[in-house]
């Protein structure tokens, strides 16, 4: 499951997080990516602050209901059951590899993986084979541009 630049937008990301941890299956992983404003020291939103031009103020973007702090998103993800690891991209794959695909070797990505049966090191051993080269983010490439 990738879950990219989403939950940023939704008024209650607690209940949209519950319905991913939902329908993953049991043994399950996604990306789940969000902005992170690594200043803060908890995740910063107010309902309050609805115009567009407010919201580019205060979120970084018009759109925008929230801007998450680091530690505060994983514990989010973690408190409706999810297993998170994070993997900084620029330990974990070569610096050709990570600008080849347009990220940042400081991009850090959150897998968010759903316990179960076939969990454990099992399923441990499944995110560190899909994440192992980034053979994942050019299918998605290449599946999005015949689109």
């Amino acid at each position: 499951m990738i879950c990219s630049h989403v939950l940023e937008h939704v008024p209650d990301d607690r209940k949209a997080m519950r319905e991913l941890y939902r329908v993953m299956k049991r043994g399950g992983w996604g990306i789940m990516q969000v902005p992170i404003a690594l200043s803060l020291q908890t995740t910063k939103e107010d309902p309050r602050v609805i115009a567009p031009s407010h919201r580019l103020r205060v979120f970084g973007q018009e759109d925008h209901v929230r801007l998450y702090a680091k530690e505060d998103y994983v514990q989010r993800l973690e408190s409706v059951g999810f297993a998170v690891k994070q993997i900084e991209l620029g330990q974990a794959y070569k610096k050709a590899d990570i600008f080849k695909y347009g990220l940042s070797p400081k991009d850090v990505l959150y897998v968010a993986m759903k316990p179960g049966p076939s969990h454990s090191r099992k399923g441990d051993e499944g995110v560190a084979r899909g994440l192992k080269n980034m053979s994942w983010v050019n299918h998605l490439w290449k599946k999005f541009r015949r689109k």
